[in-house]
């Protein structure tokens, strides 16, 4: 079992940089009341929520995983908040018509799919002059060759990890013309601080109590393995892609 899939199994999703980096993110999308956003791999719908409450978007958000939108729409229903969709689909295959969000926001959803794929169909929902808001597992330092393959034996051979350089090479391969990226180290204190306030203190807790579970000891408590995380660790970090999608007739930024 891979650390993403016992991660899901537990109930918890994660992605790197915690709450500071959503943060971070969304501070480059500029969003305005009424907006319609589109958030794919929404997890326990924490962003989501988010979206809606403090920026009065409207919001649209989807997961390929059944139970994470269970504990999404929970979430949702705790707080008070009706009005985002929650729908079951495939970052690589989006239910939606054409030009049909103003923002679409991601983290670490390509790295775990067809990126390029992805980012083909996230450009094609983006409304003309939307805006693509990413944060994805990002090496800092090239590994070489050899490195990759050792890293992937622990992360799932489905994993997708590039520099930054290389994430901006894909994104305008999919059609975006204009990308900002900025790379960051990881900070292991500020992710645990971020599952507690995002998942709470006693889930938070019960989740890293179930790694002594028999079920989950090989992934967690495997001394070659945890060589291997610690490993991946020193060159790996996240990076916040802003791409910007323009129509036909409008003006490019150069």
């Amino acid at each position: 079992m891979t650390p993403n899939v016992a991660w899901e199994t537990i109930g918890i999703t994660k992605h790197f940089g915690g709450i500071s980096a959503t943060n971070a993110m969304l501070s480059t999308c500029k969003l305005k009341p009424g907006d319609k956003v589109l958030e794919i791999g929404c997890g326990t719908g924490y962003t989501s929520c988010m979206l809606a409450k403090r920026f009065n978007a409207m919001v649209t958000a989807v997961d390929i995983s059944g139970k994470l939108l269970q504990a999404a729409r929970k979430r949702a229903k705790s707080q008070g908040i009706y009005g985002i969709r929650f729908i079951r689909a495939d970052v690589c295959k989006l239910p939606f018509k054409s030009n049909s969000f103003d923002f679409v926001i991601a983290e670490s959803v390509l790295s775990l799919t067809d990126a390029s794929q992805a980012a083909s169909e996230i450009y094609r929902v983006l409304k003309g002059k939307g805006t693509f808001c990413d944060n994805e597992v990002t090496y800092i330092h090239k590994p070489s060759e050899e490195e990759k393959r050792y890293f992937a034996t622990s992360l799932g051979t489905n994993v997708t990890i590039l520099l930054a350089k290389e994430w901006k090479h894909l994104f305008r391969k999919a059609g975006f013309t204009r990308v900002h990226a900025e790379s960051f180290k990881l900070n292991t204190l500020e992710d645990f601080r971020s599952h507690l306030a995002i998942d709470g203190f006693w889930k938070t807790i019960s989740g890293f109590g179930m790694i002594f579970e028999k079920r989950f000891r090989s992934t967690y408590l495997n001394a070659s393995l945890l060589k291997q995380w610690m490993r991946f660790f020193r060159f790996a970090g996240y990076g916040i892609y802003a791409c910007k999608k323009y129509g036909r007739h409008s003006k490019k930024l150069r």
